[in-house]
Protein backbone atom coordinates (compact mmCIF):
# COMPACT_ATOMS: atom_id res chain seq x y z
CA UNK A 1 0.00 0.00 0.00
CA UNK A 2 1.54 3.18 -0.92
CA UNK A 3 2.07 6.34 1.53
CA UNK A 4 -1.11 7.78 -0.28
CA UNK A 5 -3.65 5.07 -0.12
CA UNK A 6 -3.10 4.65 3.47
CA UNK A 7 -5.92 5.42 5.97
CA UNK A 8 -5.65 8.23 8.10
CA UNK A 9 -5.32 7.82 11.20
CA UNK A 10 -6.39 10.03 13.92
CA UNK A 11 -4.28 12.77 15.49
CA UNK A 12 -5.85 14.71 18.24
CA UNK A 13 -5.01 18.53 18.99
CA UNK A 14 -5.87 20.95 21.91
CA UNK A 15 -8.55 23.81 20.87
CA UNK A 16 -6.36 26.85 22.51
CA UNK A 17 -10.01 28.98 22.98
CA UNK A 18 -11.36 26.41 25.11
CA UNK A 19 -10.91 26.31 28.96
CA UNK A 20 -10.22 23.11 29.97
CA UNK A 21 -11.11 23.30 33.61
CA UNK A 22 -14.47 24.01 32.81
CA UNK A 23 -15.04 21.16 31.29
CA UNK A 24 -16.58 18.41 33.52
CA UNK A 25 -13.44 15.66 33.19
CA UNK A 26 -12.38 12.51 35.27
CA UNK A 27 -8.77 12.12 36.15
CA UNK A 28 -8.21 9.93 33.36
CA UNK A 29 -9.57 11.87 31.04
CA UNK A 30 -7.48 14.82 31.67
CA UNK A 31 -4.41 12.52 32.32
CA UNK A 32 -5.18 11.96 28.33
CA UNK A 33 -6.03 15.28 27.84
CA UNK A 34 -2.25 16.31 29.19
CA UNK A 35 -0.99 13.95 26.19
CA UNK A 36 -2.83 15.16 23.39
CA UNK A 37 -0.27 17.51 21.31
CA UNK A 38 -1.05 17.65 17.89
CA UNK A 39 1.82 14.84 16.69
CA UNK A 40 0.50 11.59 18.64
CA UNK A 41 -1.64 9.26 17.56
CA UNK A 42 -3.52 6.86 19.69
CA UNK A 43 -1.48 4.07 20.26
CA UNK A 44 1.11 6.68 21.13
CA UNK A 45 -1.07 8.04 23.72
CA UNK A 46 -1.74 4.93 25.03
CA UNK A 47 1.56 3.61 25.79
CA UNK A 48 2.33 6.99 27.08
CA UNK A 49 -0.53 6.90 29.78
CA UNK A 50 0.02 3.12 30.39
CA UNK A 51 -4.01 2.59 29.33
CA UNK A 52 -5.96 0.63 26.87
CA UNK A 53 -5.83 1.48 23.50
CA UNK A 54 -10.12 1.19 23.05
CA UNK A 55 -10.00 3.01 26.97
CA UNK A 56 -7.52 6.01 25.04
CA UNK A 57 -9.55 5.93 22.16
CA UNK A 58 -13.04 6.47 24.35
CA UNK A 59 -11.67 9.31 26.62
CA UNK A 60 -10.76 10.92 22.73
CA UNK A 61 -13.93 10.85 21.63
CA UNK A 62 -15.48 12.30 24.57
CA UNK A 63 -13.15 15.22 24.77
CA UNK A 64 -13.73 15.92 21.52
CA UNK A 65 -17.53 15.69 21.80
CA UNK A 66 -16.96 18.08 24.66
CA UNK A 67 -15.38 20.33 22.41
CA UNK A 68 -11.58 19.76 24.12
CA UNK A 69 -9.75 18.72 21.03
CA UNK A 70 -10.35 17.94 17.11
CA UNK A 71 -8.93 16.04 14.81
CA UNK A 72 -5.90 17.79 13.17
CA UNK A 73 -5.05 14.81 10.92
CA UNK A 74 -8.24 14.75 8.78
CA UNK A 75 -9.11 11.34 9.34
CA UNK A 76 -12.86 10.46 10.39
CA UNK A 77 -11.54 9.25 14.07
CA UNK A 78 -10.22 6.85 16.04
CA UNK A 79 -11.68 3.32 14.83
CA UNK A 80 -13.93 4.77 12.02
CA UNK A 81 -11.66 2.31 9.66
CA UNK A 82 -13.12 -0.58 11.73
CA UNK A 83 -16.73 0.95 11.17
CA UNK A 84 -16.23 2.32 7.34
CA UNK A 85 -19.05 -0.55 5.61
CA UNK A 86 -21.23 0.47 8.62
CA UNK A 87 -21.01 4.43 8.45
CA UNK A 88 -23.85 6.48 6.90
CA UNK A 89 -23.86 9.38 5.37
CA UNK A 90 -27.08 10.09 4.82
CA UNK A 91 -28.21 10.22 8.11
CA UNK A 92 -28.69 12.85 10.42
CA UNK A 93 -25.55 11.98 12.50
CA UNK A 94 -22.06 13.26 12.07
CA UNK A 95 -19.33 10.65 11.12
CA UNK A 96 -17.49 10.68 13.71
CA UNK A 97 -20.89 10.10 16.19
CA UNK A 98 -21.60 6.98 14.13
CA UNK A 99 -18.15 5.69 15.00
CA UNK A 100 -18.97 6.75 18.60
CA UNK A 101 -21.99 4.76 19.20
CA UNK A 102 -20.99 1.88 16.85
CA UNK A 103 -17.50 1.51 19.58
CA UNK A 104 -19.56 2.18 22.65
CA UNK A 105 -22.25 -0.76 21.21
CA UNK A 106 -19.91 -3.22 20.36
CA UNK A 107 -18.03 -3.26 24.00
CA UNK A 108 -21.49 -2.59 25.67
CA UNK A 109 -21.78 -5.81 27.36
CA UNK A 110 -18.17 -5.80 28.35
CA UNK A 111 -17.80 -2.12 29.91
CA UNK A 112 -18.92 -1.97 33.54
CA UNK A 113 -20.46 1.22 35.14
CA UNK A 114 -17.88 2.92 35.89
CA UNK A 115 -15.62 2.59 32.23
CA UNK A 116 -19.08 3.21 30.88
CA UNK A 117 -19.15 6.66 32.70
CA UNK A 118 -15.10 7.12 31.91
CA UNK A 119 -14.97 7.74 35.72
CA UNK A 120 -12.44 6.14 38.74
CA UNK A 121 -13.98 3.33 40.87
CA UNK A 122 -13.43 5.95 43.68
CA UNK A 123 -15.42 8.85 41.80
CA UNK A 124 -17.74 10.50 44.26
CA UNK A 125 -21.48 11.16 43.27
CA UNK A 126 -20.51 14.76 41.79
CA UNK A 127 -18.26 13.09 38.86
CA UNK A 128 -20.41 10.17 38.43
CA UNK A 129 -23.20 12.91 37.59
CA UNK A 130 -21.38 15.49 36.13
CA UNK A 131 -20.19 12.31 33.38
CA UNK A 132 -23.80 11.08 32.95
CA UNK A 133 -25.15 14.24 32.28
CA UNK A 134 -22.08 15.07 29.59
CA UNK A 135 -22.93 12.10 27.57
CA UNK A 136 -26.65 11.32 28.05
CA UNK A 137 -26.95 14.85 26.13
CA UNK A 138 -24.84 12.63 22.81
CA UNK A 139 -26.89 9.41 22.99
CA UNK A 140 -30.46 10.27 23.98
CA UNK A 141 -31.96 9.74 20.58
CA UNK A 142 -34.70 12.72 21.76
CA UNK A 143 -31.50 15.11 20.78
CA UNK A 144 -32.14 14.47 17.08
CA UNK A 145 -35.52 15.03 16.65
CA UNK A 146 -36.73 15.12 13.15
CA UNK A 147 -33.44 14.04 11.90
CA UNK A 148 -33.23 10.43 10.26
CA UNK A 149 -31.22 8.42 12.75
CA UNK A 150 -31.77 4.60 10.86
CA UNK A 151 -30.75 1.83 12.64
CA UNK A 152 -28.90 4.03 14.92
CA UNK A 153 -31.62 4.49 17.39
CA UNK A 154 -32.02 1.67 18.72
CA UNK A 155 -27.84 1.79 19.32
CA UNK A 156 -28.34 4.67 20.93
CA UNK A 157 -31.29 3.41 23.44
CA UNK A 158 -29.49 0.71 24.25
CA UNK A 159 -26.88 3.00 25.56
CA UNK A 160 -28.99 5.32 26.96
CA UNK A 161 -30.27 2.57 29.22
CA UNK A 162 -26.74 1.63 30.36
CA UNK A 163 -26.21 5.02 31.02
CA UNK A 164 -29.03 5.50 33.15
CA UNK A 165 -28.53 2.01 34.91
CA UNK A 166 -25.20 2.95 35.92
CA UNK A 167 -25.85 6.45 36.74
CA UNK A 168 -28.59 5.36 39.02
CA UNK A 169 -26.78 2.40 40.84
CA UNK A 170 -23.20 4.01 41.42
CA UNK A 171 -25.55 7.08 42.64
CA UNK A 172 -27.05 4.67 45.29
CA UNK A 173 -24.99 3.77 48.26
CA UNK A 174 -25.99 0.37 48.87
CA UNK A 175 -26.27 -0.52 45.06
CA UNK A 176 -23.37 0.45 44.43
CA UNK A 177 -21.93 -1.50 47.29
CA UNK A 178 -23.37 -4.40 45.79
CA UNK A 179 -21.76 -3.92 42.33
CA UNK A 180 -18.37 -3.53 43.51
CA UNK A 181 -19.03 -6.34 45.18
CA UNK A 182 -20.22 -8.24 42.09
CA UNK A 183 -17.42 -6.92 39.87
CA UNK A 184 -15.20 -8.20 42.30
CA UNK A 185 -16.30 -11.55 41.95
CA UNK A 186 -16.71 -10.87 38.29
CA UNK A 187 -12.84 -10.12 38.14
CA UNK A 188 -12.22 -13.59 39.92
CA UNK A 189 -14.05 -15.69 37.84
CA UNK A 190 -12.95 -13.87 34.69
CA UNK A 191 -9.36 -14.32 36.09
CA UNK A 192 -10.16 -18.26 36.53
CA UNK A 193 -11.93 -18.63 33.09
CA UNK A 194 -8.63 -17.32 31.10
CA UNK A 195 -5.96 -19.21 33.28
CA UNK A 196 -8.17 -22.51 32.70
CA UNK A 197 -8.13 -21.59 29.16
CA UNK A 198 -4.74 -20.76 28.75
CA UNK A 199 -2.05 -23.22 27.63
CA UNK A 200 -0.10 -25.42 30.18
CA UNK A 201 1.80 -23.17 32.47
CA UNK A 202 5.70 -22.25 31.02
CA UNK A 203 7.71 -25.08 32.96
CA UNK A 204 11.25 -23.56 30.83
CA UNK A 205 12.64 -22.32 34.23
CA UNK A 206 11.69 -25.47 35.84
CA UNK A 207 12.65 -27.71 33.43
CA UNK A 208 16.24 -26.60 33.17
CA UNK A 209 16.73 -27.18 37.21
CA UNK A 210 15.50 -30.63 36.88
CA UNK A 211 18.17 -30.70 33.86
CA UNK A 212 21.09 -29.33 35.99
CA UNK A 213 19.66 -31.95 38.89
CA UNK A 214 19.86 -34.76 36.69
CA UNK A 215 23.31 -34.11 35.25
CA UNK A 216 24.30 -34.06 39.16
CA UNK A 217 23.04 -37.25 39.83
CA UNK A 218 24.23 -39.01 37.10
CA UNK A 219 28.09 -38.19 37.83
CA UNK A 220 29.45 -40.65 40.60
CA UNK A 221 29.13 -38.89 44.32
CA UNK A 222 32.96 -39.92 44.82
CA UNK A 223 32.83 -38.77 48.78
CA UNK A 224 30.63 -41.63 49.66
CA UNK A 225 32.37 -44.36 47.13
CA UNK A 226 35.19 -45.78 47.64
CA UNK A 227 37.68 -46.18 45.06
CA UNK A 228 38.19 -49.87 44.21
CA UNK A 229 40.84 -52.21 45.95
CA UNK A 230 44.04 -52.96 43.71
CA UNK A 231 46.03 -55.45 44.28
CA UNK A 232 49.29 -54.73 45.67
CA UNK A 233 52.55 -56.37 47.32
CA UNK A 234 53.57 -57.19 50.49
CA UNK A 235 55.37 -55.07 52.09
CA UNK A 236 59.07 -55.69 53.05
CA UNK A 237 60.33 -56.91 56.20
CA UNK A 238 62.77 -55.21 57.67
CA UNK A 239 66.22 -57.30 57.74
CA UNK A 240 66.62 -59.22 61.12
CA UNK A 241 69.38 -59.29 63.86
CA UNK A 242 72.42 -61.05 62.17
CA UNK A 243 71.71 -65.03 64.19
CA UNK A 244 74.19 -67.64 64.65
CA UNK A 245 74.95 -69.89 61.66
CA UNK A 246 73.76 -73.62 62.57
CA UNK A 247 75.13 -76.64 61.72
CA UNK A 248 73.06 -77.59 58.46
CA UNK A 249 73.68 -79.01 54.96
CA UNK A 250 75.00 -76.30 52.38
CA UNK A 251 71.84 -74.47 50.47
CA UNK A 252 73.38 -76.26 47.12
CA UNK A 253 72.88 -79.16 48.37
CA UNK A 254 68.74 -78.72 49.61
CA UNK A 255 66.63 -80.80 47.26
CA UNK A 256 63.58 -79.07 47.83
CA UNK A 257 63.32 -76.22 45.70
CA UNK A 258 60.98 -73.99 48.70
CA UNK A 259 63.21 -75.57 51.21
CA UNK A 260 66.21 -73.95 48.82
CA UNK A 261 64.65 -70.24 48.48
CA UNK A 262 64.05 -70.19 52.21
CA UNK A 263 67.60 -71.21 53.15
CA UNK A 264 68.95 -68.68 50.35
CA UNK A 265 66.66 -65.81 52.28
CA UNK A 266 68.01 -66.73 55.51
CA UNK A 267 71.52 -66.71 54.34
CA UNK A 268 71.09 -63.40 52.63
CA UNK A 269 69.09 -61.87 56.04
CA UNK A 270 65.62 -62.24 54.16
CA UNK A 271 64.43 -63.87 56.59
CA UNK A 272 60.62 -64.01 56.65
CA UNK A 273 60.55 -63.74 53.11
CA UNK A 274 58.57 -66.17 51.88
CA UNK A 275 56.75 -67.61 48.22
CA UNK A 276 54.92 -64.70 46.82
CA UNK A 277 51.30 -65.82 46.96
CA UNK A 278 49.83 -66.46 43.91
CA UNK A 279 48.02 -64.05 41.76
CA UNK A 280 44.27 -64.11 41.83
CA UNK A 281 42.55 -65.73 38.61
CA UNK A 282 41.21 -62.89 36.09
CA UNK A 283 37.52 -62.61 36.16
CA UNK A 284 36.01 -64.37 32.83
CA UNK A 285 34.43 -62.06 30.74
CA UNK A 286 31.15 -62.64 31.34
CA UNK A 287 31.27 -62.03 35.15
CA UNK A 288 33.26 -58.70 33.78
CA UNK A 289 29.71 -58.37 32.04
CA UNK A 290 27.76 -59.21 34.78
CA UNK A 291 29.51 -56.79 37.15
CA UNK A 292 29.55 -53.95 34.51
CA UNK A 293 25.41 -54.55 34.16
CA UNK A 294 25.01 -54.53 38.07
CA UNK A 295 27.20 -51.14 38.59
CA UNK A 296 24.82 -49.58 35.63
CA UNK A 297 21.74 -50.37 36.98
CA UNK A 298 22.75 -49.28 40.54
CA UNK A 299 23.67 -45.99 39.01
CA UNK A 300 20.41 -45.26 37.28
CA UNK A 301 18.36 -46.28 40.32
CA UNK A 302 19.98 -43.76 42.24
CA UNK A 303 19.15 -40.97 39.33
CA UNK A 304 15.56 -42.33 39.59
CA UNK A 305 15.64 -41.77 43.35
CA UNK A 306 17.39 -38.52 43.25
CA UNK A 307 15.20 -37.23 40.44
CA UNK A 308 12.12 -38.49 41.98
CA UNK A 309 13.31 -36.23 45.57
CA UNK A 310 13.66 -33.02 43.55
CA UNK A 311 10.30 -33.51 41.57
CA UNK A 312 8.51 -34.15 45.31
CA UNK A 313 10.35 -31.57 46.85
CA UNK A 314 9.00 -29.35 43.87
CA UNK A 315 5.55 -30.28 44.31
CA UNK A 316 5.18 -30.48 47.99
CA UNK A 317 6.43 -26.48 47.21
CA UNK A 318 3.78 -26.04 44.93
CA UNK A 319 1.12 -27.96 46.65
CA UNK A 320 2.11 -25.76 50.12
CA UNK A 321 1.91 -22.53 47.46
CA UNK A 322 -1.62 -23.26 46.36
CA UNK A 323 -2.75 -23.43 49.87
CA UNK A 324 -1.54 -20.41 50.41
CA UNK A 325 -3.24 -18.74 47.75
CA UNK A 326 -6.45 -20.20 48.89
CA UNK A 327 -5.99 -19.17 52.40
CA UNK A 328 -5.67 -15.73 51.02
CA UNK A 329 -8.50 -15.87 48.77
CA UNK A 330 -6.10 -15.48 45.52
CA UNK A 331 -7.73 -18.21 43.63
CA UNK A 332 -6.17 -17.52 40.05
CA UNK A 333 -2.76 -17.86 41.80
CA UNK A 334 -3.83 -21.02 43.30
CA UNK A 335 -5.72 -22.24 39.65
CA UNK A 336 -2.36 -21.59 38.14
CA UNK A 337 -0.22 -22.91 41.07
CA UNK A 338 -2.18 -25.89 41.18
CA UNK A 339 -1.75 -26.82 37.95
CA UNK A 340 2.15 -26.45 37.63
CA UNK A 341 2.02 -28.95 41.09
CA UNK A 342 -0.09 -31.25 38.74
CA UNK A 343 2.06 -31.40 35.99
CA UNK A 344 5.15 -32.08 38.17
CA UNK A 345 3.71 -34.78 40.45
CA UNK A 346 3.90 -38.07 39.67
CA UNK A 347 1.76 -41.19 40.92
CA UNK A 348 1.99 -40.85 43.93
CA UNK A 349 -1.06 -41.68 46.22
CA UNK A 350 -0.75 -39.77 49.01
CA UNK A 351 0.86 -36.60 46.66
CA UNK A 352 -2.27 -37.47 44.57
CA UNK A 353 -4.72 -37.75 46.87
CA UNK A 354 -3.24 -33.92 48.60
CA UNK A 355 -3.95 -32.63 45.30
CA UNK A 356 -7.37 -33.68 44.63
CA UNK A 357 -8.04 -32.43 48.20
CA UNK A 358 -7.00 -28.86 46.86
CA UNK A 359 -9.40 -28.88 43.77
CA UNK A 360 -11.69 -29.96 45.80
CA UNK A 361 -11.07 -26.60 47.70
CA UNK A 362 -10.44 -24.66 44.74
CA UNK A 363 -13.38 -25.70 42.99
CA UNK A 364 -15.79 -25.07 46.37
CA UNK A 365 -14.22 -21.36 46.43
CA UNK A 366 -14.56 -20.77 42.64
CA UNK A 367 -18.26 -21.92 42.92
CA UNK A 368 -18.87 -19.51 45.84
CA UNK A 369 -17.28 -16.42 43.55
CA UNK A 370 -19.86 -17.49 40.44
CA UNK A 371 -22.93 -17.77 43.06
CA UNK A 372 -22.21 -14.49 43.90
CA UNK A 373 -21.72 -13.25 40.28
CA UNK A 374 -24.82 -15.60 39.66
CA UNK A 375 -27.04 -13.90 41.61
CA UNK A 376 -26.11 -10.12 41.11
CA UNK A 377 -26.97 -11.11 37.14
CA UNK A 378 -30.02 -12.87 38.12
CA UNK A 379 -31.73 -10.09 40.26
CA UNK A 380 -31.04 -7.35 37.74
CA UNK A 381 -32.38 -9.19 35.17
CA UNK A 382 -29.43 -10.50 33.37
CA UNK A 383 -30.80 -14.14 32.98
CA UNK A 384 -28.51 -15.31 30.43
CA UNK A 385 -25.26 -14.41 31.89
CA UNK A 386 -26.92 -15.61 35.38
CA UNK A 387 -27.49 -19.13 33.63
CA UNK A 388 -23.80 -19.80 32.78
CA UNK A 389 -22.81 -18.13 36.03
CA UNK A 390 -25.08 -20.43 37.84
CA UNK A 391 -23.55 -23.43 35.61
CA UNK A 392 -20.18 -22.86 36.20
CA UNK A 393 -20.95 -22.78 39.82
CA UNK A 394 -22.40 -25.92 39.83
CA UNK A 395 -19.63 -27.45 37.83
CA UNK A 396 -17.36 -26.37 41.09
CA UNK A 397 -19.47 -27.92 44.05
CA UNK A 398 -21.95 -29.92 42.28
CA UNK A 399 -25.57 -28.91 43.49
CA UNK A 400 -29.22 -29.82 42.20
CA UNK A 401 -30.41 -26.01 43.51
CA UNK A 402 -27.78 -24.42 41.45
CA UNK A 403 -28.31 -26.66 38.26
CA UNK A 404 -32.11 -25.46 38.17
CA UNK A 405 -31.37 -21.84 39.38
CA UNK A 406 -29.39 -22.24 35.79
CA UNK A 407 -32.41 -24.03 33.93
CA UNK A 408 -34.91 -21.58 35.04
CA UNK A 409 -32.23 -18.68 33.97
CA UNK A 410 -31.77 -20.20 30.62
CA UNK A 411 -35.90 -20.39 30.51
CA UNK A 412 -36.36 -16.75 31.67
CA UNK A 413 -34.15 -15.77 28.73
CA UNK A 414 -35.78 -17.57 26.12
CA UNK A 415 -32.32 -19.25 24.74
CA UNK A 416 -30.36 -22.57 24.94
CA UNK A 417 -33.72 -24.58 25.55
CA UNK A 418 -31.34 -27.14 24.95
CA UNK A 419 -29.10 -26.87 27.23
CA UNK A 420 -31.46 -25.38 29.95
CA UNK A 421 -33.42 -29.38 29.74
CA UNK A 422 -29.98 -31.32 30.31
CA UNK A 423 -29.35 -29.26 33.43
CA UNK A 424 -32.98 -29.44 34.69
CA UNK A 425 -32.48 -33.12 33.45
CA UNK A 426 -28.73 -33.47 35.77
CA UNK A 427 -31.01 -31.91 38.69
CA UNK A 428 -33.79 -34.65 38.72
CA UNK A 429 -31.53 -37.18 38.70
CA UNK A 430 -29.57 -35.82 41.72
CA UNK A 431 -32.85 -35.24 43.66
CA UNK A 432 -35.56 -37.18 42.22
CA UNK A 433 -37.88 -36.95 44.37
CA UNK A 434 -37.68 -33.27 44.45
CA UNK A 435 -41.62 -32.29 42.64
CA UNK A 436 -40.09 -28.52 41.99
CA UNK A 437 -36.72 -29.82 39.97
CA UNK A 438 -39.32 -31.96 37.52
CA UNK A 439 -41.97 -28.90 37.76
CA UNK A 440 -38.88 -26.89 36.27
CA UNK A 441 -38.18 -29.82 33.83
CA UNK A 442 -41.69 -29.95 33.03
CA UNK A 443 -41.63 -25.89 32.30
CA UNK A 444 -38.83 -26.77 29.55
CA UNK A 445 -40.41 -29.50 27.57
CA UNK A 446 -43.31 -27.31 27.14
CA UNK A 447 -41.66 -24.06 26.14
CA UNK A 448 -39.26 -26.26 23.51
CA UNK A 449 -42.76 -28.02 22.20
CA UNK A 450 -42.35 -31.25 24.08
CA UNK A 451 -46.12 -31.51 25.47
CA UNK A 452 -45.48 -35.56 26.35
CA UNK A 453 -42.53 -35.09 28.33
CA UNK A 454 -43.96 -32.04 30.06
CA UNK A 455 -46.87 -34.07 31.39
CA UNK A 456 -45.03 -36.68 31.94
CA UNK A 457 -42.70 -34.77 34.39
CA UNK A 458 -45.53 -32.87 35.84
CA UNK A 459 -47.62 -36.37 36.58
CA UNK A 460 -44.49 -37.45 38.47
CA UNK A 461 -44.35 -34.27 40.41
CA UNK A 462 -47.81 -35.02 41.41
CA UNK A 463 -47.10 -38.49 43.03
CA UNK A 464 -44.77 -36.28 45.20
CA UNK A 465 -46.36 -33.97 46.29
CA UNK A 466 -50.28 -34.68 45.37
CA UNK A 467 -51.65 -31.78 47.46
CA UNK A 468 -49.72 -28.80 45.31
CA UNK A 469 -51.95 -26.46 43.15
CA UNK A 470 -49.68 -24.73 41.26
CA UNK A 471 -48.83 -28.74 39.67
CA UNK A 472 -52.32 -29.10 39.22
CA UNK A 473 -52.44 -25.99 37.47
CA UNK A 474 -49.24 -26.49 35.13
CA UNK A 475 -51.05 -29.97 34.29
CA UNK A 476 -54.73 -28.35 33.34
CA UNK A 477 -52.68 -25.78 31.37
CA UNK A 478 -50.81 -28.21 29.10
CA UNK A 479 -53.18 -30.87 28.80
CA UNK A 480 -55.79 -27.78 27.10
CA UNK A 481 -52.83 -26.98 25.02
CA UNK A 482 -51.53 -23.97 26.63
CA UNK A 483 -54.91 -21.91 26.12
Amino acid sequence: MSAASKPAVAVYERIETVDVRTLPLTPEEAFVLSRVDGKSETQAIAMATGLEPGRVSMHLLRLQALGGIRDSSGAPGPSSGRWAADIDHSLGLGVELQTRILDISARLSELDHFQLLGVSMGAERAAIKRAYFSMIGAFHPDTYFGKELGGFTKRMEKIFQRLTEAHDVLSNPQAREEYEAYLAALGRTRGLEESSAAPPPNMEDLEQLLIQAERAAKRPNRASTPPPASPTRPAMQPPPLPQKLESRRPVEMVDDPVARRQALARKFGLAGASTPPAAPPEPSASEQAARRTAAVKDLHLRYKHRKGAIRDQRVERFAAAAEEALAAGNTVSALNTLKIARTLSGGDITTVERLGELEKQLGSTVADSYLERARYEETNGHYEEAARSYTRAARGRPSSDVLRSAAECYLKAGVELRLAGELAREAVQMAPDRADLRLTLAKIYEAAGMQQNALRELERALEITPDSDRIKQWLKRIKRGGV
